[in-house]
């Protein structure tokens, strides 16, 4: 990119050597300043390092990488490459002036499968996480059936033993119609359609895809167009959700993008000392490039949004796992660590050993439901035995706890749609600060496509 910084350069260089001295003189303290809220969640910041010095030298680091101006390139979207990116074109799909449009676009093309009562979707990574995600965290006794599928193991005789193809719809979507999972487990359903020799339930095959012409000559006649720009961790919010608009209804998906969009409008318009995305971000780089933590731990005491830890997983660790900068050089700075995916309280009798005795640091953000009284006091008590440790009262050393393990918890009272959507934009604006900060491309995925092009 012309005219970026690497952290090589001493203007940068210099700032971050203040910010590390900052850090090290800084603490964690139970503040106002460290509870931050958003139509609903609760932000609680206090068990991380922080001081007003520390993040008015962390807005000094970004402005240096010119993150006001990538900031209005990511929202307004020029279809020149401004900054040396491609633009994904995500946030256009959610924006109110669109989201409504495109979703009744949706709805209407989905009038000809009403006769449906289950939906095969098969995708894999991005294509289904995030459509996964929001199908088992809202799905009701009434919604329509849906079987997620990533490869053709997937698909045995017990998953479609009770299946009536004629009710049945098969969703496929694939960008590139190149993924040899997905074109494997759709050649396996197709054959088990055309079993019943009934021709035109052909008809109840959809692809969502960039590639029409591949997609036809798999035998698909539906089609939904799906522009070459949509990424896979950030498809959720293009016509790939059509499967949440028949399986759960309109209003689920008009609520979860209303969350998002709301998350997007408190991002780019909110003050640095109360903006969620930019102290998100803070914390994570100050953790791993100034604590040496070597991974995030995503922990979830709330059961509705299991799937949730391992969505953020593939956003942060595909968008972030990079080594060189944008421009060609090797990363200075550690890029994105590891992201370890906990279902609480279950992993308190194994993951949360190695997080309070482990030679490896990491932090914590927990998810949690302000409802659940019982997953509050344990919660409650592990978070502060992470960060505090145990006293002297054990002379054994090896039934002492490390403490030291700083965390973020995130709380809600209600589990909504637009909470969800909320959520998800807020890491997702996370993951863009972090890739500013690194001087690194979120929007591209060579160690993924080139494999999978076979390409090397």
């Amino acid at each position: 990119m012309p005219n970026s910084q690497n952290i090589s350069t001493s203007r940068f260089s210099n700032l971050w050597e203040e910010f590390l001295r900052i850090f090290l003189h800084s603490k964690s303290y139970t503040n106002t300043e460290n509870l931050l809220f958003f139509e609903g969640i609760q932000f609680d910041f206090n068990y991380q390092i922080f001081s007003l010095d520390l993040l008015k030298k962390f807005n000094d680091l970004l402005l240096e990488r010119e993150f006001d101006r990538k900031l209005e390139w990511l929202f307004e979207q020029p279809k020149s490459t401004l900054i040396g990116l491609e633009s994904p074109n995500y946030l256009k799909y959610r924006n109110p002036e669109n989201s409504r449009q495109n979703i009744a676009i949706l709805t209407q093309k989905l009038k000809e499968f009403n006769h449906i009562d289950t939906i095969i979707h098969i995708g894999v990574g991005g294509n289904y996480l995030g459509v996964k995600l929001v199908y088992e965290t809202f799905k009701t006794s009434t919604s329509k059936k849906i079987i997620f599928v990533s490869s053709a193991q997937d698909i045995n005789q017990e998953t479609l033993f009770n299946l009536n193809p004629n009710t049945t719809l098969v969703i496929v979507a694939s960008k590139s119609f190149h993924t040899k999972e997905i074109n494997s487990a759709y050649q396996r359903i197709k054959k088990w359609i055309e079993a019943y020799d009934l021709k035109p339930v052909l008809n109840n095959v959809l692809a969502i895809t960039n590639n029409i012409q591949r997609a036809k000559e798999y035998g698909i006649e539906n089609h939904i167009p799906l522009e070459s720009s949509v990424l896979g961790r950030f498809s959720l919010w293009s016509p790939i959700s059509i499967t949440l608009n028949l399986a759960l209804g309109e209003e689920i998906l008009v609520d979860l993008f209303k969350g998002a969009s709301s998350m997007d409008r408190h991002f780019r318009e909110v003050d640095l000392f109360h903006n969620i995305p930019i102290r998100m971000a803070m914390h994570s780089i100050a953790n791993q490039n100034a604590a040496g933590c070597t991974s995030n731990t995503i922990a979830t005491y709330d059961r509705k949004i299991l799937n949730l830890p391992s969505y953020i997983q593939q956003l942060k660790m595909e968008s972030l796992g990079k080594s060189v900068d944008l421009n060609g050089k090797h990363c200075q700075l550690q890029t994105e660590g590891t992201s370890v995916c906990l279902s609480c309280p279950e992993a308190h009798h194994s993951y949360f050993q190695w997080l309070h005795q482990g030679m490896h640091k990491t932090c914590v953000d927990f998810f949690i439901d302000e409802s659940d009284s019982d997953a509050l006091e344990t919660f409650q008590v592990q978070k502060d035995f992470l960060f505090n440790g145990t006293d002297t009262k054990y002379s054994d050393p090896h039934k002492k706890l490390n403490g030291g393990v700083c965390s973020t918890t995130i709380s809600y009272k209600k589990l909504s749609p637009a909470v969800l959507g909320a959520l998800i934009s807020a890491y997702e604006h996370e993951t863009y600060i972090k890739s500013v900060f690194w001087n690194i491309n979120p929007f591209d995925q060579w160690g993924v496509d080139l494999i999978k092009k076979g390409d090397i």
